[in-house]
């Protein structure tokens, strides 16, 4: 009796754990298999037609990105059956964003041309604040010239300040 009361324990238990694991797989599958979309394309420049090189292509309010290659060529997974924000910015053009709500396993090809973006600036002033500051006196030429002294060059060097001679 006892043999058969510890059996039926042991199988409902077996029974339990089982359920357990299939519910726990079930949900992980769900999880990793998110159903996902394609992007893909070209970005070229608006005014010469060519790609652009380093273009950044993402999904706002998503983490993950990519990049364009040399040609501005480039490909990005999104999340399928969801509308989504693709953004496309260049520290020298203007940033271009779409809506998209793409099917599962669909690939979908966007190339967007992208526009330069420039600054005007109206006047730029530029001040020097701090003296400039050095060790080191210009002497005049002409001055030196005038000056009625009878050594020459050297004279004038010893009656500026720092300057010490020891009769060498």
């Amino acid at each position: 009796m006892r043999i058969s009361v510890f059996r039926k324990q042991y199988f409902s238990s077996l029974i339990v754990f089982c359920c357990f694991l299939f519910v726990t797989f079930i949900s992980c599958t769900k999880t990793f298999a998110q159903s996902k979309a394609t992007v893909y394309g070209k970005i070229i420049d608006n005014q010469i037609h060519e790609g652009i090189e380093f273009v950044s292509v993402s999904v706002v309010g998503l983490p993950g990105a990519t990049q364009t290659d040399k040609d501005g060529k480039y490909e990005l997974e999104v999340p399928a059956d969801k509308k989504i924000t693709l953004a496309f910015s260049h520290i020298s053009f203007q940033t271009y964003t779409t809506e998209l709500l793409l099917k599962a396993n669909s690939r979908q090809e966007i190339n967007p041309p992208l526009t330069s973006k420039s600054i005007d600036i109206t006047g730029v002033e530029i001040e020097d604040k701090l003296g400039r500051q050095s060790g080191l006196k210009r002497l005049d030429p002409k001055l030196v010239a005038a000056l009625p002294t009878s050594g020459g060059i050297e004279s004038l060097l010893k009656t500026l300040p720092g300057v010490s001679s020891n009769n060498e």
